[in-house]
């Protein structure tokens, strides 16, 4: 091949040309690489390992212990509705209490439940359901009284 080349080169002069530009296109990807290389080298004998495990120790910690305090956050949230919803219960089950119970009369038929009335004598159908209302000085009155 060496001499197949070097006689082309000695009958064409732009045949050398193209060899040496051809030669030098590769010489320069070479060096590239081998540039490359000697940086990736460079950069592997600096990095030290133990300090990257312990900056993701320190990470990892750091990441666990928000994820526990938002969670305690949330425990102490869900518990504080929990405790106003009783106290919301049990000062409806006072008001409840103070009422005589109703006793429900015997029904020979089935339909008989919608001819019955409300508490206020209208028919159960064109009386709209009553809202319940909150008195803050009331309940606070029963909060005291425990």
């Amino acid at each position: 091949m060496q001499k197949e080349r070097e006689e082309e080169e000695l009958n064409n002069p732009m045949k050398v040309l193209e060899n040496r530009t051809k030669d030098s296109k590769l010489e320069m990807e070479v060096l590239e690489n081998l540039q490359e290389l000697k940086e990736l080298n460079q950069r592997q004998a600096n990095v030290d390992f133990e300090a990257m495990l312990r900056q993701y120790k320190e990470h990892e910690e750091e990441q666990k212990r928000r994820e526990q305090e938002e969670d305690e956050q949330e425990m102490k949230a869900m518990l504080e509705e929990v405790q106003n919803r009783r106290l919301l219960v049990d000062s409806d089950s006072d008001e409840e209490a103070a009422k005589p119970p109703t006793k429900p009369a015997a029904k020979t038929k089935p339909t008989d439940i919608l001819q019955e009335p409300y508490k206020d004598g209208l028919p159960r159908a064109s009386s709209p359901p009553q809202p319940r209302f909150q008195d803050p000085k009331g309940q606070q009155e029963r909060n005291d009284r425990r």
